[in-house]
C-alpha cells in the first residue's frame, strides 16, 4: 500500500487534485503480459474514499514494447 499511502499523503498535505501516470499500461498488465480486467492499483484508487475523486491522467504507451494503444478501463 505504499503507493496508495503516498498518493493519499500528497492529496491531504499538498491538496493535489490529480496524478499523471507515465507508462500507465504497466498498471493494467499482469506479470506475464496479460491485460488485467481488474487492476489492483486502479481499484484501490477507485475505492479509496479520499482518492476516488482525484483526476487520473495516463499515457497509453507500453514501456515494454513501445506500442501505444488507447483503450478505456472502467471499474
Amino acid at each position: 500500500m505504499q503507493i496508495i499511502d503516498s498518493l493519499r499523503y500528497l492529496v491531504e498535505e499538498f491538496h493535489v487534485d490529480g496524478f499523471c501516470f507515465s507508462n500507465a499500461s504497466a498498471l493494467v498488465t499482469g506479470p506475464h503480459g496479460q491485460e488485467l480486467s481488474r487492476p489492483v492499483l486502479v481499484e484501490d484508487i477507485t475505492f479509496d474514499p479520499l482518492l476516488a475523486s482525484v483526476k487520473l491522467i495516463a499515457d497509453a504507451c507500453s514501456p515494454i514494447n513501445g506500442v501505444c494503444k488507447v483503450k478505456e478501463h472502467h471499474i
